[in-house]
């Protein structure tokens, strides 16, 4: 299954605006992510254009995406009356996983931007 896979992630990923992406915003991009982070208030003394914050939104829209497609997917199986293989064996979905990687990943990013924003 691997094609109706990709399909499906490449579907979605052209669905997203990459337009917006680029623009900056003026509020910090985490509000409703929940991603519970806590250097977002120290964020507001960066410039909303600063490629820290860009990327910090990137990474925070893909994340949720990620979210997204894996709770979908979870819907379609059970509709099928189907499993996923690797959750089944791992406790979570390989889109699960990635999510979970991610949000740490942007975490990372988040305290990193912190402390650039301390100094």
């Amino acid at each position: 299954m691997p094609t109706l896979h990709s399909h499906c992630v490449s579907t979605e990923a052209s669905r997203v605006k990459t337009d917006t992406l680029t623009q900056p915003e003026q509020r910090a991009p985490l509000a409703d992510a929940g991603l519970r982070l806590v250097g977002t208030a120290a964020l507001k003394s960066l410039p909303s254009d600063h490629a820290g914050m860009l990327l910090l939104r990137q990474a925070c829209v893909a994340q949720a995406a990620l979210v997204a497609e894996a709770m979908r997917l979870q819907v379609r199986l059970k509709q099928d009356g189907r499993c996923d293989p690797i959750k089944s064996m791992t406790g979570a979905s390989s889109l699960e996983r990635a999510a979970a990687e991610l949000a740490e990943l942007v975490r990372m990013l988040d305290e990193r931007l912190s402390t650039e924003a301390s100094r």
